[in-house]
């Protein structure tokens, strides 16, 4: 669970991260939150399911729908449960009298077991990294999700990014943050020496001004994306000089 406001590096850890994975034989996968589509259900889960199950090259839903099937060819209880995966992904499975018969919360309940159960299918042929971004616009029900996932899946890493969650705080977020598997990092601003490093590395200099060196701190106030941005603004409007 990676916190931090808004320009204190969290994409660039995440980038820096996604990098590597490759090289490291694991497979990444993506889904970002919106503002938009917060009160959208497992609004982020749909890039994770349809990279997962290798959807990106299918041209029409029967297609998809015979992809998903084979990945639980051997259990049929869970093919039966499949229509379920139509709230997340467009693939117009046909409703069945089980699915159709379960309550709310059962449905759910069948539905977060179903995609943890294809993750793990997944898993098992090469590592997952499981990013979810912009969190603070997570949907309760994909909170849940994600709890189920990172206890069920593996090999997996499950990297949360989001900025601090004002109180009062959802119950799913408190569940996942004390969970004792789970890993917080929380990242902050620079120091003064850190944010001049910073800057000196990416104009590609082997120092700074003091007078330079004092006003992007002053300015930035140890964040780096600001810091960046204002030495960036600084050089093309002719007022520093490399």
């Amino acid at each position: 669970l990676v916190e931090g406001e808004a320009g204190i590096g969290k994409t660039t850890l995440v980038a820096t991260t996604l990098e590597r994975a490759p090289t490291d034989g694991v497979v990444p996968l993506i889904g970002e939150c919106s503002a938009i589509e917060k009160t959208t259900p497992y609004y982020p889960w749909r890039s994770v399911l349809w990279h997962a199950l290798r959807l990106d090259s299918m041209i029409d839903a029967a297609a998809r729908r015979d992809q998903v099937l084979r990945h639980h060819e051997s259990d049929p209880a869970l093919v039966k449960m499949a229509p379920l995966l139509n709230t997340i992904l467009p693939l117009d499975f046909p409703d069945n009298e089980i699915v159709s018969q379960l309550p709310a919360r059962a449905r759910a309940d069948n539905l977060h077991n179903l995609v943890a159960s294809l993750l793990r299918t997944r898993a098992r042929q090469k590592p997952l990294a499981i990013v979810l971004d912009d969190v603070q616009w997570l949907d309760s029900a994909s909170w849940r999700l994600a709890r189920l996932v990172s206890q069920r899946t593996v090999p997996l890493v499950l990297l949360l990014v989001m900025r601090p969650l004002p109180a009062p705080q959802p119950a799913e977020y408190r569940q996942f943050r004390e969970h004792p598997d789970t890993r917080c990092l929380a990242l902050d601003t620079l120091t003064r020496q850190e944010t001049i490093d910073l800057v000196r590395k990416h104009l590609g200099v082997a120092r700074l001004s003091d007078t330079l060196a004092d006003y992007l701190w002053e300015r930035s106030q140890g964040n780096p994306f600001f810091a960046e941005e204002l030495a960036n603004y600084l050089r093309e409007a002719g007022l520093i000089c490399v």
